[in-house]
């Protein structure tokens, strides 16, 4: 049986934020689920709240990226508001809370629904419009500086290392007019923790392999090291 007032206040304990209003706070945390199995709450799901902190977050985002970094361009501070907002990164910043322990979700959405990326950005949304209006748009700062835009450098080394699939795709296609395939060459450990190997391919000669923790980063990795290879070859 969730408490939900010890549950707020341990999670405001997390966040560092007193709520003048636990309602906001309870709110954010409630999915449209919870809400079909108690007939008896009379506040809205999550939803709206998500609405409004969607908009402050990308706000806050675009911000602190125009003054921290002052000779990109558009087009790169685009890149990286993209990056910040999206929905893996608010989910990584919703578990470093531990925001899932704290949502109130149906029994059959609870069963993996603490851990869903989608569940948890949405919720980490819903905080941010409710701190905005429980606490003003300072606050908000502060809660998504300290739980978000602190991982700013892996998230540059993240967005620098996605591009280098686009960056060999389009120089293979320039010299030799040929397009770059990726295929899974082995797997390895238990389903918690695989780790991938994965080739890059011009038609079937092999230029590089690469490895992760998913088929998407062992697939950057292999990008990556071939346009070291294609460096070294040129040097």
């Amino acid at each position: 049986m969730i408490n939900i007032k010890s549950d707020l206040a341990l999670l405001e304990k997390k966040i560092e934020i007193n709520f003048k209003n636990s309602a906001l706070l309870e709110e954010a945390l409630t999915h449209r689920s919870f809400l079909n199995e108690q007939k008896n709450l009379t506040h809205h799901s999550n939803e709206r709240l998500e609405f409004l902190g969607d908009s402050i977050l990308s706000f806050v985002v675009t911000s602190f990226l125009f003054k921290k970094k002052r000779r990109a361009q558009e087009g790169e501070l685009t890149s990286l508001r993209s990056q910040l907002v999206r929905s893996e990164t608010l989910a990584r910043a919703a578990k470093k809370i531990s925001l899932g322990d704290f949502l109130l979700l149906s029994r059959g959405e609870g069963k993996n629904g603490r851990s869903n990326p989608t569940l948890l950005a949405d919720a980490y949304e819903a905080i941010v419009g409710a701190i905005y209006l429980d606490q003003g748009f300072a606050k908000t700062q502060i809660f998504v500086q300290r739980t978000l835009l602190c991982n700013l450098k892996a998230i540059i080394a993240e967005a620098d290392l996605a591009d280098m699939k686009g960056k060999l795709q389009m120089i293979l296609q320039e010299k030799r007019k040929q397009t770059p395939t990726y295929k899974l060459i082995s797997q390895r450990g238990p389903d918690h923790a695989k780790k991938f190997l994965v080739g890059v391919y011009i038609g079937k000669k092999l230029l590089a392999q690469g490895e992760g923790d998913s088929l998407k980063k062992a697939s950057q990795d292999a990008a990556a090291n071939a346009l070291k290879k294609i460096q070294l070859e040129k040097d």
